[in-house]
């Protein structure tokens, strides 16, 4: 009888524990459900990029005013995050078919040591730009989930947010790059 009462209890905390992450989960993973995603997309589409100063892995530094006829794909992401996992072979892809044409995608990681970035990219064949972020670019941009992707045209205005990573946006990420391209 005590082996049962002990499921029962665990079974009850378990699911008191998913009533209560649930939506919390599924507003991370599924953020255009959220206020907050809305928000931060209406916020910026179509605003001008906040200036941003960052330090890549190999110490040099890259800025939205370094090259004004660049477009700009940032990926804020960490190490330990699902969703960066699952977005970074797409982002891969689309660094490697539109970086001749202008594009640069950065991945500002936020919180791991540059060790651990290096590996990461490494292991999973990353090629794209990898770079430290900090608390004032975070901030600035409005940064609350990862992965968060914000793509800047050659004008330096914002021209899509995507907050966590849902199949599919890749191709919507691939279109808004080749819509600005053929601006």
């Amino acid at each position: 009888m005590k082996r049962v009462l002990n499921k029962a209890k665990v079974a009850t905390v378990a699911a008191c524990v998913a009533a209560v992450l649930a939506p919390l989960l599924f507003g991370l993973f599924c953020p255009y459900s959220t206020v907050a995603a809305t928000q931060i997309s209406e916020k910026w589409i179509g605003k001008s990029s906040p200036d941003f100063v960052l330090r890549t892995l190999d110490s040099k530094k890259i800025a939205l005013g370094d090259d004004p006829k660049s477009v700009y794909v940032l990926d804020f992401w960490a190490v330990g995050c699902g969703p960066c996992k699952r977005l970074a072979p797409h982002l891969q892809t689309l660094h490697s078919k539109y970086a001749p044409k202008g594009v640069t995608v950065v991945g500002v990681n936020v919180g791991d040591s540059p060790s651990a970035i290096s590996k990461y990219a490494k292991e999973n064949k990353l090629t794209y730009t990898m770079a430290i972020g900090d608390a004032r670019t975070v901030d600035a941009f409005g940064v609350y989930a990862f992965p968060t992707v914000v793509i800047i045209d050659r004008k330096g205005v914002i021209r899509d947010v995507y907050v966590g990573y849902l199949p599919g946006w890749e191709q919507k990420m691939e279109n808004t790059i080749k819509q600005i391209l053929g601006d």
